[in-house]
């Protein structure tokens, strides 16, 4: 995503969520280019491969224990 229509618009609903108090969501950071540019426009979270996996449930429990061999194979 560069600077074409397409981050126009994502800037520009996260600047709404940010004036209205509202967090946001960005899903879909496969890997670390992508979520190098999206993360320069200050999303509240991004979520996606790059980050994790699916887990289940209690895998979901463990990392949020802070078991974070879950993750091994991708950024962190």
């Amino acid at each position: 995503m560069g600077h074409n229509v397409d981050y126009v618009i994502v800037d520009s609903l996260l600047e709404m969520c940010r004036c209205l108090g509202y967090y946001s969501i960005i899903e879909g950071m496969e890997n670390s280019k992508v979520a190098e540019v999206v993360g320069d426009l200050n999303a509240t979270l991004l979520q996606g491969y790059h980050y994790s996996r699916p887990v289940c449930r209690k895998d979901f429990e463990r990392l949020l224990d802070g078991d974070r061999e879950l993750c091994e194979g991708h950024s962190k």
